[in-house]
């Protein structure tokens, strides 16, 4: 995989689908005011339904983020953002899936490193944060299949057969990501109208490189 190229591909295409971009971004951002309203009401119970709620709308909107990155990523030109919004609303089964283990993922993690003894807590916070991570990276090696309205299970299968035949470009998306945070956190308008949006993007063009070159490698095989 031609790193340069691929994330070049993603800025050039990121630009030329800016308005999609964004409303991708905002719709991520607004699926997290059940759980930012429910930690003010304090409560256990209540932090559990926002973070329920949270998680079912964050996988539908990220369904349809990665139906319109996807679509992004193949045609390489303008495209509007609402169909495919719409198509995830419409068919919501593979993201209240996401939006399950999403939570599931979430509690365990936080229960891990809550609950654990205080002498093995630092531990147990970095084997929650390995899993976060593997369930974001695994989402985001499963975009093309998420993206074309496949199953979860499909999917998810498909994103770990990725990573683990392709380690340069895990580790591309995981560098390029934290880094990209790391710029949005400068301000949180930043990261509300642009990361999400731009993560998706980012997926769909490093997972379409892995698949090119797969396929490039299984065409040169069959031909010696």
């Amino acid at each position: 995989m031609n790193a340069t190229e691929t994330l070049g591909s993603a800025v050039r295409h990121g630009y030329r689908n800016l308005v999609g971009t964004i409303v991708v971004s905002l719709l991520v951002s607004l699926s997290l005011a059940p759980l930012v309203g429910t930690l003010r009401v304090g409560t256990s119970l209540a932090v559990l339904g926002g973070l329920w709620t949270t998680s079912l709308l964050l996988g539908i909107t990220l369904v349809g983020g990665f139906r319109f990155a996807t679509t992004v990523a193949e045609r390489g030109v303008p495209i509007a953002v609402l169909p495919h919004l719409r198509a995830a609303v419409a068919a919501p089964g593979t993201g209240l899936g996401i939006g399950i283990v999403t939570f599931l993922v979430t509690v365990a993690s936080l229960a891990l490193a809550l609950l654990t003894p205080s002498a093995f807590r630092a531990v147990a916070t970095g084997v929650a944060a390995f899993l976060l991570v593997d369930w974001f990276l695994l989402l985001a090696f499963a975009v093309p299949e998420l993206g074309s309205g496949q199953t979860l299970r499909v999917a998810l299968r498909a994103g770990i057969e990725r990573l683990l035949v392709a380690p340069s470009a895990v580790a591309l998306f995981f560098a390029v990501s934290l880094l990209c945070a790391l710029v949005a956190g400068v301000t949180v308008v930043t990261i509300g109208l642009f990361l999400p949006g731009a993560l998706c993007l980012l997926a769909a063009h490093v997972t379409a490189a892995v698949d090119s070159d797969r396929a490039a490698d299984g065409a040169a095989s069959q031909a010696s």
